[in-house]
């Protein structure tokens, strides 16, 4: 009943059709008819952009001599008698119930394919691909935004509080318009060993504090490096003094008391140099939902020039800027397909490392990547300041405020992996800096007027 429901909705409901048709795969039938019928609705489809009548597919079998007399009556027989078949009324439910089917189906043809996979001595590795691919099965029927039907939604989410994810750290909030945004890309530009690794796993520590989900990828620095700016941070203890000589009651104490104060759970993942892309990002994200039962809020990347490109080859003849740019808006597409807050960093060129100020032209390899952000801030910081232990953090690129070129001031505990507010008094910039700053002047009611710039 199902197929027979499934053929006949097919040629007779356009809506049905557009749902359900680029979701069925020949593969999925077992009776050669429903397979011959079915290719001469995709051969009808693909050549005239529309669902074929009954009568089309008959002329379209009568007309294929590598179809025999006897399947050509056969189908014709099916055909007919789709005309006297009891029709399922509620579409819905008969959708469903063929996205239940292809799923089944693709799965089994999946398992299938791994069993022969192993037997003939081919690569395991495409096993597992095969099945997460035969997994995701799904009819997506969501067409976008009927911009006057769907008017009262959107009125809705004007008024309602944008949920951010904020740090613990009151300037970046302010930088930030509030917070993180999901299904955003956030970047940090900064020159090497500015400490941009130092602030990204600063915001790790404070969104886990939070009880926030997050996933910490790195490029360049071990997991257990990593892991060890992150203890020095939480547990308060020096990143010098996690050595031999910490105790281990000490410590395992320490961790038992930050695990019994956050709902949140972090997951640090290193890659190899230049070896994974967004594709590899995006398995590792199922795997962490399926097997440690948790969805990522966050997803921190170290740093982002310095992973790959799924699309693109790295030795083909192509310039930096479309290949970092790639790069770019295929992370940008994890944090839309997850639903997550995306943040990362990355280098300014070789020209700016002396510059006190910056802006999207400062980005090492590719304009494209400044061009792609959702929000970029230069990280600033010359001899003066990393004297004092501090940073500027100048709004350079956002698409949720109109903050541009506005400039805090934070502090950093390098011992301890630390971003930290600082006092009124602290906030001053050395005139030597702010004389190179361009700026806007922003009025803040939380702070005083030392952050307030009107410079040229």
């Amino acid at each position: 009943m199902l197929l027979t429901n499934l053929f006949y909705h097919l040629v007779n409901d356009s809506d049905f059709f557009r749902i359900v048709y680029p979701h069925i795969n020949e593969e999925y039938f077992v009776d050669k008819n429903h397979k011959i019928i079915f290719n001469k609705i995709k051969e009808y489809q693909e050549k005239y952009g529309k669902k074929p009548s009954i009568n089309d597919i008959k002329l379209l079998i009568e007309t294929d001599n590598s179809v025999t007399e006897k399947d050509s009556e056969d189908c014709y027989g099916f055909l007919t008698e789709l005309k006297k078949i009891e029709k399922v009324d509620d579409i819905k439910l008969l959708v469903k119930q063929i996205e239940s089917w292809c799923q089944s189906r693709a799965l089994e043809l999946a398992i299938l394919e791994g069993v022969e996979i192993i037997q003939t001595g081919k690569s395991k590795g495409s096993i597992k691909d095969k099945i997460e691919k035969a997994l995701a099965v799904e009819f997506d029927v969501k067409i976008g935004m009927d911009f006057f039907k769907d008017a009262p939604v959107r009125y809705e989410k004007y008024i309602m509080e944008e949920e951010v994810i904020p740090t613990d750290i009151e300037m970046m909030n302010i930088l930030l318009n509030g917070g993180f945004r999901k299904k955003a890309i956030h970047c940090f530009n900064g020159r090497v060993n500015i400490g941009k690794s130092a602030i990204l796993c600063s915001l790790a520590s404070s969104f886990l504090k939070q009880g926030r989900n997050v996933v910490y990828i790195s490029g360049e620095m071990s997991e257990d490096m990593i892991s060890k700016r992150i203890d020095a941070n939480l547990l308060d203890i020096p990143v010098n003094k996690l050595n031999k000589d910490l105790d281990k009651k000490v410590y395992l104490s320490k961790i038992k008391e930050i695990f019994s104060k956050t709902q949140g759970k972090l997951i640090v993942k290193e890659y190899p140099t230049g070896s994974a892309n967004s594709n590899h990002i995006s398995n590792l994200l199922n795997e962490i939902k399926t097997k440690r039962g948790f969805t990522p809020e966050v997803l921190i990347l170290d740093y982002l020039n310095i992973f790959g490109s799924s699309k693109l080859n790295a030795n083909a003849a192509l310039n930096s800027y479309q290949y970092v740019k790639s790069i770019a808006e295929e992370m940008r597409g994890i944090a839309v397909n997850f639903d997550l807050a995306f943040i990362t960093a990355t280098q300014i060129n070789r020209s700016n490392f002396n510059n006190n100020d910056l802006d999207m032209t400062s980005t090492s390899e590719s304009i494209g990547l400044a061009a792609t952000m959702d929000f970029m801030a230069g990280i600033i910081q010359p001899p003066e300041l990393f004297e004092q232990r501090k940073y500027l953090f100048k709004n350079i690129k956002s698409r949720f405020d109109s903050n541009i070129n506005q400039v805090v001031t934070v502090g950093i505990d390098y011992e301890k992996m630390r971003l930290y507010n600082l006092d009124d008094d602290q906030q001053e910039i050395p005139l030597s800096v702010k004389d190179k700053l361009r700026t806007e002047q922003k009025t803040i009611d939380s702070q005083n007027d030392t952050i307030d710039f009107d410079f040229n």
